[in-house]
C-alpha cells in the first residue's frame, strides 16, 4: 500500500496543480507544490483564504467557474477549461478535471481536481485559429445529431456568398444550399460517415445570386472517450475553376501533397508522444522502485531491530522470573516471545516482497529461484525455473522489470490458471533477454476471447507497461502444452 508520505512525495514531481477543497466554505484541503509555480503565489495563501481559488480567476470566466461547481453536484465530475491571472499581471489558461467526494453516509464534503497549464496549447490554437482564418478552404463542423454549425472558418462566406452568423442560426442551411440534385448524395454521404469514418465527395452549392459553385469536400467523424459520435468534420474545397477546365490535375496533386504532409507531421508528433510517454514510464518505475528500497531499509532497521531487541529483553525476563507462583505471567511471556518470531518474519517476507535482497546480491536467475520456491510453498502449484545467467550481469532497471513481471505472471497462474505446474525459462539470443512463463492451466486465446482477458485484468495491462518502459515487448499466448504462455523480450 502507498503511504501518504510517499504519495505526497510523487504529486511533488508533477506539473499539473492537485487540489482539494471542501464543500460548503471552499477552504483549501490540499494544494501540491506545482501551484506556486502556476498561480504565483504560495500555497500558504490559499489555505488563509478560502476566497482565493475563485478571486484568481480571471473576471469573465468566474460566472462559469462557480456554475461548474454548482454543477458539480448533480454530474459527479466535469472539466472546464479558464484563466488565472498572476499577481504580476501574467494571464494563464488552465484545464480543470473536477469531481465531488462524499463521505459514508453520501454528504458532498469535497471538490477534487487536477488543473494542466495549457496556455501554450491555447496559444497554439489561437494561432491555429488564425492560419484557419487565411486559408482558401472552407474547414467546418457540425453536430452529428442536430446539424448545429460548431466551426465555420471565413472562407466560407466567400464559397458560400453568405455571413457564417446565417449557419450558426438555421442548422438546415447546410443542406438547403446544396444543388436540389446534389442533396441526396449529401445525405446519403452524412449516413454513410458513421460506418465509414471519413469520406471525400463533390457536390454542387447555390449562392445567393444563382451562381453555381463546385465543392470537394474531405469529411470525417468525431467521437468522444466514450466511442459515442459527436461530430462531422470537414474541409472543402472551391474546385468550380478545375471542373471548368480539364487542366485541373495539378491542383488535386497539390491537395493530396498537403494531406500526405499533414498526416507525416501527424504520425511524427505521434511518435515523439510515446517517446515522451515511454521516457515517463521509465522515470515512474525508477521512482517506484526507490520508494521500495527505502521502505524495506527502513523496516529493517527501525522495525526489525527493534522486535529484535524487545525479544531479548522478554527472554531475560523469563528467567528472572520462573518462580511457581508466576506460571501465568510466564505462559503470556512465552507467547509474547512467539508473537515477536511471527511478526519479525512477516516483517522479513514483506521486505523480501518489497525488494528482495536476493535480487541485488546475486542476480536475476537466482532471485527467479528463490520466488518460484515460495511461490511453490505458499501455492503447493510446482513451480520450476531454467535457464543461464548472462556473462556479463543485467542493468538493474532490466532485472527488476523482469523480476516484477515474473511475480505477476505468477500470480495470475495462482488466480486464474487452474494449473498444477508453471514454468519460468530465463534465456538469451540476438541481443535479446527473453523470460518465458508458461503453466499447463486452463488456457485462453487472447484474439479470440475478451472474456478471459478481462479476467487479468490490470495485471496485464501492468506487464505490458513494465515491458515497454524498458524497450520490450509482452506477448500473451497458447502455451506449447496448453495452458497460456507470457513471452517477454526486453533488449540487453
Amino acid at each position: 500500500m502507498v503511504t501518504k508520505e510517499t504519495l505526497s512525495a510523487i504529486l511533488a514531481t508533477i506539473d499539473s496543480v492537485v487540489w482539494s477543497i471542501a464543500a460548503d466554505t471552499y477552504q483549501t484541503l490540499y494544494l501540491n507544490p506545482a501551484a506556486e509555480r502556476v498561480y504565483g503565489r504560495p500555497t500558504s495563501a490559499f489555505y488563509a483564504d478560502p476566497k482565493l481559488f475563485l478571486n484568481i480567476v480571471h473576471p469573465e470566466d468566474r460566472p462559469r467557474v462557480a456554475k461548474m461547481l454548482s454543477e458539480l453536484i448533480e454530474k459527479g465530475s466535469m472539466n472546464i477549461q479558464y484563466r488565472v491571472v498572476r499577481p504580476d499581471g501574467e494571464v494563464r489558461w488552465l484545464e480543470d478535471k473536477t469531481a465531488i467526494a462524499r463521505d459514508a453516509e453520501g454528504r458532498l464534503v469535497r471538490f477534487d481536481g487536477v488543473a494542466s497549464d495549457i496556455t501554450e496549447r491555447m496559444v497554439a490554437n489561437k494561432t491555429l485559429t488564425g492560419i484557419l482564418a487565411t486559408i482558401d478552404n472552407i474547414v467546418w463542423s457540425i453536430a452529428a445529431d442536430t446539424y448545429q454549425t460548431l466551426y465555420l472558418n471565413p472562407a466560407a462566406e466567400r464559397v458560400y456568398g453568405r455571413p457564417a452568423s446565417a449557419f450558426y442560426a438555421d442548422p438546415k442551411l447546410f443542406l438547403n444550399i446544396v444543388h436540389p440534385e446534389d442533396q441526396p448524395r449529401v445525405a446519403n454521404m452524412l449516413s454513410q460517415l458513421v460506418e465509414k469514418g471519413s469520406m471525400t465527395i463533390q457536390y454542387r452549392v447555390i449562392r445567393p445570386d444563382g451562381e453555381v459553385r463546385w465543392l470537394e469536400d474531405m469529411t470525417a467523424i468525431a467521437r468522444d472517450l466514450e466511442g459515442q459520435l459527436v461530430r462531422f468534420d470537414g474541409v472543402a474545397s472551391d474546385i468550380t475553376e478545375r471542373k471548368a477546365r480539364e487542366a485541373g490535375l495539378a491542383e488535386r496533386t497539390a491537395e493530396l501533397a498537403r494531406t500526405t504532409q499533414s498526416l507525416l507531421e501527424q504520425i511524427a508528433e505521434r511518435k515523439a508522444a510515446n517517446e515522451r510517454i515511454q521516457a515517463l514510464s521509465r522515470h515512474l518505475v525508477e521512482v517506484q522502485e526507490s520508494e521500495r528500497k527505502e521502505l524495506s531499509r527502513e523496516l529493517h532497521d527501525r522495525v526489525g531491530q527493534n522486535l529484535t531487541a524487545l525479544g531479548i529483553n522478554l527472554e531475560i525476563l523469563k528467567t528472572r522470573r520462573s518462580d511457581d507462583d508466576r506460571a501465568e505471567l510466564r505462559a503470556r511471556l512465552e507467547d509474547s516471545i512467539s508473537l515477536v518470531g511471527s511478526i519479525a518474519d512477516a516483517i522479513e517476507n514483506v521486505m523480501s516482497e518489497l525488494r528482495p535482497p536476493m535480487l541485488d546480491s546475486h542476480g536475476l536467475l537466482p532471485a527467479l529461484r528463490w520466488y518460484a520456491n515460495e511461490f511453490s510453498q505458499r501455492t503447493g502449484i510446482d513451480a520450476v525455473v531454467s535457464g543461464k545467467e548472462p556473462k556479463q550481469r543485467l542493468a538493474q532497471e532490466i532485472e527488476i522489470t523482469l523480476f516484477r513481471i515474473a511475480q505477476e505472471a505468477l500470480n495470475n497462474v495462482a488466480k486464474h490458471a487452474r494449473a498444477t505446474r508453471v514454468e519460468l525459462e530465463l534465456r538469451h539470443s540476438g541481443g535479446e533477454c527473453i523470460l518465458s512463463v508458461s503453466d499447463n492451466g486452463i488456457g485462453f486465446d487472447p484474439a479470440l476471447s475478451s472474456e478471459a482477458m478481462s479476467r487479468l485484468g490490470r495485471g496485464m495491462v501492468t506487464m505490458r507497461e513494465r515491458a515497454q518502459a524498458v524497450g520490450g515487448q509482452l506477448e500473451v499466448k497458447a502455451a506449447p502444452r496448453g495452458g497460456t504462455q507470457i513471452l517477454v523480450r526486453v533488449p540487453c
